[in-house]
């Protein structure tokens, strides 16, 4: 195909006294090519490995009828015979000669391995007892050689050209085959209930789902755990990875350390396919080699990824930012452990998510306990990877959250409220550097016991708004158990929850 390729070692080659003139099982090279003025012709007939002719022709990108003929398996037997037959087409219909005495040279001599088929596995499997001289008269129609036919199992050699024949359900396949499927009964399997019923991580995970899916809205993925070492690198995850022994190519040779490159993969597929929103969620393992462990830790995560316009019917339309985000992975926690999600900052974010915006990012926390990460992903990762939009990505560590959960203990149930609530909106307009985990902290540590909840619902910066400040937009929430609220108290409430703001970060309410 007039393409230069570079072979290595593990590349089976046909060669004369000059050099390679094919890649075996796979393609010719040029130099070997008849033309108008070809004369004598030198005919070879092999049996290649089919390993070796798959992993080349997968590693060269060369798929051909040749190479799709020595994968799936040829009679090494046949080679004489398909020799003479070639030979013999070639003199009758190019009007030439078969020289006599060809030569035949056996590298290594292979044998069709002997299968022992046992009648007692076989009734077992089919639910029916096949009558053993039944069985002998199939495997020998087709072509097996009986070597020992005792009472309990018969013991066959498959016959050169059944490479499909290679173990003892394979033989009780064709005998089944031939018995005839509809002779064997059917019946219902018979299954025990567990003792102790599903067990709590495959009923988290269903949780997990149904929150992230039916609650959030998200569409979940499903990504390949094989990654390429490239696609770590350009993640800017952890490239300490598990790497396979056997890859199927260099794009799936390693495993994953994080959900977020297959992720990052599949929002920039969407995106450029022209989805305008794209939300995904993943709950998938994945791999951290241990020292001195054979096998690597397979922690479960789950992951966020949402990029694209926001959808939103009552407002105008803006990009996913952090706090959507945190939204939703706070109500997935919340609908599965009901507790908070907090969003905490700390320099050792640094080492540990750099892929996300060193601006905007932060660690999850669960009653102290990390649980994860947040953020936007950083900018240049997004634009290597071709996204033409920002993305918000969050992962949380699943097993952290079956800690939590079981730290936590069995959720008691609250009475419904017998009195409404009350809403007060305050604007606050603080510091730049001021984070909002703070402030909504020093609200809700005021010791006012009326506040039910507070939430964050906007933050602004611009008109209006000296340079270096921003504005912070909070709904506090008031409720009392014993009696209905008058406007009086909720103005009291307030007033010690904005002077809680106010002193400690020198607030100014926004008009």
């Amino acid at each position: 195909d007039d393409v230069e390729r570079t072979l290595t070692a593990d590349d089976l080659l046909i060669c004369d006294g000059e050099g390679p003139v094919a890649v075996a099982g796979v393609m010719g090279g040029a130099d070997s090519e008849m033309g108008e003025g070809t004369r004598d012709v030198l005919i070879e007939c092999a049996y290649f490995d089919p390993r070796s002719v798959r992993r080349t022709s997968r590693r060269l990108g060369l798929h051909t009828e040749a190479s799709h003929r020595f994968e799936r398996g040829v009679d090494p037997s046949a080679v004489r015979a398909v020799l003479a037959r070639a030979a013999t087409l070639l003199a009758e219909l190019g009007g030439g000669a078969v020289v006599p005495d060809g030569l035949d040279v056996v590298a290594r001599s292979i044998e069709a391995p002997s299968v022992v088929l046992c009648h007692a596995r076989m009734a077992r499997l089919l639910g029916v007892e096949v009558p053993p001289a039944f069985t002998r008269r199939v495997l020998e129609g087709i072509g097996c050689e009986v070597l020992d036919d005792a009472a309990a199992a018969i013991e066959v050699r498959v016959p050169s050209h059944r490479p499909d024949l290679a173990m003892e359900a394979d033989l009780i396949e064709e005998v089944a085959r031939i018995y005839g499927y509809d002779r064997v009964p059917t019946a219902v399997p018979r299954v025990r209930p567990s003792k102790d019923g599903t067990p709590v991580s495959i009923r988290f995970d269903r949780r997990l789902r149904e929150a992230a899916a039916a609650g959030a809205g998200l569409t979940e993925a499903i990504t390949y755990a094989f990654v390429a070492p490239g696609a770590l690198e350009a993640a800017r995850v952890s490239t300490q990875a598990v790497p396979l022994h056997n890859p199927l190519s260099e794009e799936r040779s390693v495993m994953r350390t994080s959900l977020l490159p297959g992720l990052l993969a599949n929002v920039a597929r969407a995106r450029r396919h022209q989805a305008g929103t794209v939300t995904l969620f993943e709950l998938a393992r994945v791999y951290h080699p241990v020292d001195g462990e054979a096998l690597p830790s397979e922690p479960l995560h789950l992951a966020v990824a949402m990029a694209g316009p926001r959808v939103d019917h009552v407002s105008e339309a803006a990009a996913y930012d952090f706090y959507d985000g945190k939204g939703v992975l706070g109500s997935v926690v919340e609908a599965t452990l009901g507790a908070q999600l907090e969003a905490v900052t700390d320099d050792a974010l640094d080492a540990e998510a750099p892929f996300l915006h060193p601006r905007r990012r932060a660690r999850l926390v669960i009653d102290g306990t990390p649980v994860g990460v947040l953020g936007e992903l950083h900018p240049d990762i997004g634009d290597d990877a071709g996204l033409d939009v920002r993305m918000v990505y969050g992962e949380l560590d699943v097993d952290r959250l079956l800690e939590v959960s079981a730290a936590r203990g069995v959720p008691q149930a609250r009475a419904l409220p017998r009195f409404p609530a009350v809403s007060r909106d305050l604007a606050l307009v603080v510091d730049e550097p001021v984070e909002v985990g703070a402030v909504a902290a020093a609200l809700e540590g005021a010791g006012v016991e009326l506040v039910e909840a507070i939430e964050l619902f906007d933050v602004y910066r611009g008109t209006g708004i000296e340079p270096g400040k921003k504005s912070l937009a909070f709904r506090v929430v008031y409720r009392d158990a014993e009696a209905t609220l008058t406007d009086k108290k909720v103005d009291q409430a307030h007033r010690r929850v904005v002077d809680a703001a106010v002193e400690r970060f020198g607030a100014k309410l926004r008009g």
